[in-house]
């Protein structure tokens, strides 16, 4: 009878250990890359301030017009591979530093519908946002381009942003690590729990064997 009890609460043991070890396995799943990606990006950015954050070689950043609509939307976030400048073809999208700002600030990403070779053999860029009724001003120098548009994630640029905030931090940071160190507690309690109980169960058939050898 009590092999039969001690057989159910190691099986239900088990099934609990299994429930919380997935609970926990998609929280860091989901937790650790963030976190990871986050802290490289923003140690490239301490260390090269001038140039956008690299990983892998590719370049998260977010949307924040509408000039390339339908095919990129404000608030998406888009990947950009860095390219050689030789390999890029009209038609394609390109992200590049503004080339009327002297500085490396504000990136632009729009498509590509003129290249012209310079007589040093580099190339210019005529851009124009899909949305927009003429092209940009001022040709693309290739010193100035950040990469090639590769893909978009609809909303995650909000998301992005929204996690910047304080709020954002404590939901989609603290929160997470928080749940981590609890499924780590829980865990532990429920081992020492299962522990303590088949000790408890076991040390009486235990005694009267050790009794029943004696007799005989």
């Amino acid at each position: 009878m009590k092999t039969e009890e001690n057989k159910k609460r190691r099986a239900r043991g088990r099934v609990c250990r299994r429930g919380v070890t997935i609970v926990g396995i998609v929280i860091c799943g989901f937790v650790l890359p963030i976190l990871v990606v986050n802290l490289i990006l923003l140690a490239k950015s301490i260390f090269e301030p001038e140039e956008v954050p690299r990983f892998l070689g590719l370049s998260p950043m977010i949307v924040v017009t509408n000039s390339m609509d339908p095919a990129i939307s404000a608030g998406d976030m888009i990947i950009v591979r860095r390219e050689d400048p030789d390999l890029i073809n009209v038609g394609d999208v390109i992200s590049f530093y503004n080339p009327q700002n002297i500085e490396k600030k504000g990136v632009i990403t729009h498509r590509v519908i003129g290249i012209e070779e310079e007589a040093d053999g580099t190339r210019t860029f005529t851009t124009k946002g899909d949305a927009n009724n003429t092209p940009d001003p001022v040709p693309v120098p290739e010193e100035r381009l950040v990469g090639v548009y590769k893909e978009s994630i609809p909303y995650l640029g909000n998301v992005a942003l929204f996690m910047k905030t304080p709020g954002g931090m404590l939901l989609c940071v603290v929160l997470p690590l928080c749940l981590i160190m609890l499924y780590d507690m829980i865990l532990r309690q429920i081992r020492e729990k299962q522990e303590a109980s088949y000790r408890s169960a076991t040390r009486p058939d235990e005694i009267t064997a050790a009794l029943r050898s004696k007799t005989l």
